[in-house]
């Protein structure tokens, strides 16, 4: 693989970035890093032989906040707007839990060059009330580009 094949492109989804709110359609990652953020044309030009696609029908990615248990996921969004002010916003209280957090500054954003740690949902929390916020389900999570944690149909 050349250094601008990706290992893994995500394409048609809700890639909640959190870099000045900008969401994107498509994720190409090489290995652990991110090696594009944006449309799905220009992240096909890092296909290559070996590369897997993900047509993410429409879902969600945001980036982990927590590489320690990133499955508790859904729970921390919960528990976070449960304990905040209601008038919050859902992107704020993302990014308070993802790029604010974020010790290093490789991880809590989805942009070029930093760790491929995100997870999927379902549904984009950025468009549901907080009421909603339950129905959300985690599909799966990748820490540094790998896929650690996939639902089953008997989970969701």
């Amino acid at each position: 693989m050349s250094v601008m094949d990706a290992s893994i492109i995500f394409i048609n989804g809700n890639i909640v970035t959190m870099d000045n709110g900008m969401i994107a359609e498509a994720l190409a990652v090489e290995n652990e890093r991110i090696l594009y953020v944006g449309d799905n044309s220009q992240a096909m030009k890092y296909l290559s032989v070996d590369t897997c696609v993900v047509n993410l029908k429409g879902k969600t990615i945001t980036p982990v906040y927590n590489r320690t248990n990133p499955l508790g996921f859904i729970d921390d969004i919960l528990r976070e707007a449960a304990e905040s002010n209601k008038d919050n916003r859902i992107y704020e209280l993302l990014e308070s839990m993802t790029l604010k957090a974020s010790r290093d500054k490789k991880t809590g954003m989805i942009r070029e060059g930093y760790l491929a740690d995100i997870v999927v949902l379902d549904s984009n929390p950025l468009v549901l009330s907080f009421e909603m916020l339950e129905s959300i389900n985690l599909e799966s999570v990748y820490i540094d580009g790998s896929l650690v944690y996939e639902a089953t149909k008997r989970e969701i």
